[in-house]
């Protein structure tokens, strides 16, 4: 037979036992409370935001906590819509502490952390309009003398070309020679969302008669390779001390040397400090990858250049006897000028041995006057500067 005042008597002091417990919890969590002041195992964590976000530490009410000493903590960064998060740094100071919005830490001493957001800007491209002039003429923007615009896409840009007396405009160009953009002296077009690069072609008026004669052009242009050298501080050697010294020009004086109507200047020869470089022997063919940068020493232009292009011009070159014969197959002197390598461009291999190594390129600097040079150079009577590196595809 139960006895319900023994259960009911049990019960009551199950209950009372729960209440009792759940008291002494209660009390344990507001004594350690009233110890925050006192207790030195007890850390102050506090969060801050600067800027567009939310800061908080997890499994805790607001944003400035008591945590025992030697626990963990985790504190939440989130950043608005439109903004990123900069990284957790100890408050009022620019040193960073953690770049992770959530970040967990054992708790060693009270700190204030500031949690850094910055607004996401817009990166919009911005293509550079280059011009240029190829023969006896100058070139300018509508609104700038610059020959370097940047500008926002779908912006229209003119450009202007003016011949010099005795000269005509002939087209302004892209990368066809024999296909003009526009024939117009004032051109006007809208820029998309890469760089582009013009250049405006000039040629002698059939008119000009004696005023600009083919001898007085060559006179201009030997003035301009002479001012060239004097204003570069350009040391010429002769090609007897040239082939005395190995065929080495000292490229701390600022030597060149001339070797059939090219002033040239080795800047690096692999030979000279590769035993396993090597040249190109007669009857033997080799592909080299050109890095190049070409100025138009009578107007003061750059011309072409693919020195940050993604893909080097490519040529091939054989030697057929000790003369080298060379096309290009592929890249921008291609596309500009045709395939024809200017035999100004062919003298140095003579000298040259080369090697993979990006460290030890075979590179020269050369200035081609317009009878070895590209037949825009040579239609223009314009000598040029180049600055070449040469690499070979495979051994």
């Amino acid at each position: 037979m139960f006895c319900l005042s023994s259960i009911m008597k049990r019960c009551c002091s199950c209950f009372l036992w729960i209440v009792l417990l759940f008291s002494s919890m209660v009390m344990s969590c507001d004594d350690i409370q009233s110890l925050v002041g006192n207790d030195e195992n007890i850390c102050k964590i506090t969060v801050l935001s600067s800027g567009n976000g939310n800061v908080s530490v997890s499994n805790y009410i607001g944003t400035s906590v008591n945590v025992i000493m030697g626990n963990s903590v985790t504190i939440v960064a989130t950043p608005d819509d439109g903004y990123g998060f900069d990284g957790w740094y100890i408050a009022g100071s620019d040193i960073p502490v953690s770049k992770e919005t959530t970040f967990t830490f054992i708790v060693s001493e009270s700190i204030t952390l500031t949690a850094k957001f910055v607004k996401y800007q817009s990166i919009i491209p911005c293509p550079t309009v280059i011009i240029s002039s190829l023969g006896n003429g100058s070139v300018s923007f509508e609104d700038s003398d610059e020959t370097a615009l940047n500008v926002v896409p779908g912006e229209e840009v003119t450009v202007i070309a003016t011949p010099d007396d005795g000269y005509d405009f002939v087209g302004w160009f892209f990368y066809d020679p024999n296909t003009p953009l526009s024939t117009e002296e004032v051109y006007t077009f809208t820029v998309g969302n890469v760089d582009i690069r013009l250049f405006a072609k000039f040629e002698k008026s059939e008119t000009s008669g004696d005023a600009d004669s083919y001898s007085k052009l060559k006179e201009k242009e030997r003035e301009a390779i002479m001012s060239y050298i004097n204003s570069h501080n350009i040391k010429v050697v002769s090609y007897e001390q040239f082939i005395a010294n190995d065929s080495i020009t000292d490229v701390s004086n600022n030597e060149y040397v001339l070797v059939d109507d090219v002033y040239m200047q080795i800047v690096n020869n692999p030979k000279d400090n590769d035993e396993a470089a090597y040249g190109i022997d007669d009857g033997d063919q080799l592909n080299l990858l050109v890095r190049y940068y070409e100025f138009d020493i009578l107007n003061g232009d750059t011309l072409t250049e693919n020195i940050y292009s993604a893909d080097p011009d490519e040529m091939r070159v054989t030697n057929n006897g000790g003369s080298y014969i060379a096309t290009f197959t592929s890249g921008v002197m291609l596309s500009v000028y045709g395939s024809a390598v200017p035999t100004g461009w062919l003298v140095p291999l003579r000298f040259l041995s080369f090697t993979r190594k990006q460290s030890n390129l075979a590179k020269v600097n050369i200035i081609v006057p317009h009878t070895m040079g590209t037949s825009a150079a040579e239609s223009a009577v314009c000598p040029c500067f180049y600055t070449i590196t040469f690499q070979p595809t495979v051994y």
